[in-house]
């Protein structure tokens, strides 16, 4: 269980690094997926890219590997990037991406609406592919092809602007609070709390059930040994009586000790095999048998000193006959040799002493 827990723990956090990367790359001007760049390309594109930001755009440069097309690329990225979003949650206008796919040999050029019908038509746009962005990407020079891009695109928006009059052309930058990151980490608070809450529960459940399966095993325990030793008393009381010796004390205790065992293992509340009981009755179930088996042992010892005190629930102590240490010597010097043929023997009170029948042992489990 612990384990478990831990490993859903560790599997949250990978996710939340993994999403907190996604979110840098949602910010970053340049994003090398396919690793074709080195640090000083990067670093020269980033400073195209803010030249050309200062023309009132809003770049990116990708470059990715696999087999999605750059359209499929772009759809994900905007799905997942709020910064490339409007209040509308439409594309910005002044967005520009600028894509390469170097295993595939495909490269793109995507305009925001501020840009489609002007300095980056289609037109444009193709011509800054085929003549300024095609030359270096035949030859591998990833870098070089893009940093054409962006530069041809800074000079066209800005010539463009220069030509036609500033107050022909708004641009809004729009750049949106993006709030993504800290509603993810949100998220995987909430599923991480979940989780712990959940462990703990079950923790505490199974650790209940344990206990009181435990409890439950004590008192069948205590009930069996109860059952075993009553069992071994009367072969002994049966063995003595065969024998014509006087054994009264503890035939008498026995047949109170056989009667109180037959209604506690009748009584469903006292049942050691009952289902649903709860921690602290299994234990005084326990308790109770527990107590008739240390009288039991002492009575297979022939010790009934303690007969007078000691507690059988459900009896009235003063059933207990009292019997001292005297009267068991006495009892034993009085006793007579029957002849074999007597069918009944009589001890020296008189009382006829029946064979008594064995307690059925351990009940079912």
């Amino acid at each position: 269980m612990k384990n478990t827990f831990l490993s859903l723990l560790a599997a949250l956090m990978l996710a939340s690094l993994s999403a907190s990367a996604q979110v840098a790359e949602c910010t970053a001007p340049v994003v090398d997926r396919a690793s074709v760049l080195s640090s000083a390309d990067i670093a020269q594109l980033t400073t195209a890219t803010q030249q050309l930001a200062h023309e009132g755009a809003d770049p990116r440069v990708i470059t990715y590997t696999g087999s999605d097309t750059p359209e499929t690329v772009l759809a994900k990225d905007t799905q997942l990037c709020s910064a490339w979003k409007n209040p509308s949650n439409g594309v910005k206008s002044n967005m520009i991406v600028f894509m390469v796919n170097p295993g595939l040999r495909k490269m793109a050029i995507f305009s925001g609406s501020a840009y489609n019908d002007t300095a980056l038509s289609v037109a444009a746009t193709s011509d800054i592919k085929r003549n300024f962005m095609g030359p270096s990407f035949r030859d591998g020079q990833w870098a070089q092809g893009l940093l054409a891009g962006l530069q041809q695109s800074t000079q066209r928006i800005h010539g463009f602007v220069s030509n036609a009059g500033k107050s022909n052309t708004t641009v809004i930058n729009e750049t949106p609070t993006d709030f993504s990151g800290l509603w993810l980490f949100l998220k995987l608070l909430l599923g991480a709390c979940l989780l712990g809450l959940g462990g703990f529960g079950m923790v505490r459940y199974f650790g209940f059930r344990g206990r009181r399966n435990l409890a439950q095993l004590n008192a069948i325990t205590a009930f069996n040994t109860l059952t075993t030793n009553l069992n071994r008393l009367s072969d002994y009381i049966n063995e003595q009586t065969a024998l014509g010796k006087k054994i009264s004390n503890i035939d008498r205790a026995y047949s109170l000790i056989a009667e109180e065992y037959s209604s506690l293992a009748t009584s469903e509340s006292l049942n050691p095999n009952e289902k649903g009981l709860t921690i602290e009755q299994y234990e005084s179930i326990a308790a109770r048998y527990a107590d008739m088996n240390r009288t039991v042992q002492k009575l297979q010892q022939g010790d009934t000193s303690t007969m007078g005190q000691a507690v059988v629930p459900n009896h009235n102590h003063n059933k207990w006959p009292k019997f001292s240490k005297k009267g068991l010597e006495k009892t034993a010097t009085t006793s007579t040799t029957p002849s074999p043929s007597a069918k009944t023997v009589t001890h020296a009170e008189d009382e006829p002493v029946h064979k008594y029948p064995k307690p059925d042992i351990y009940p079912r489990m």
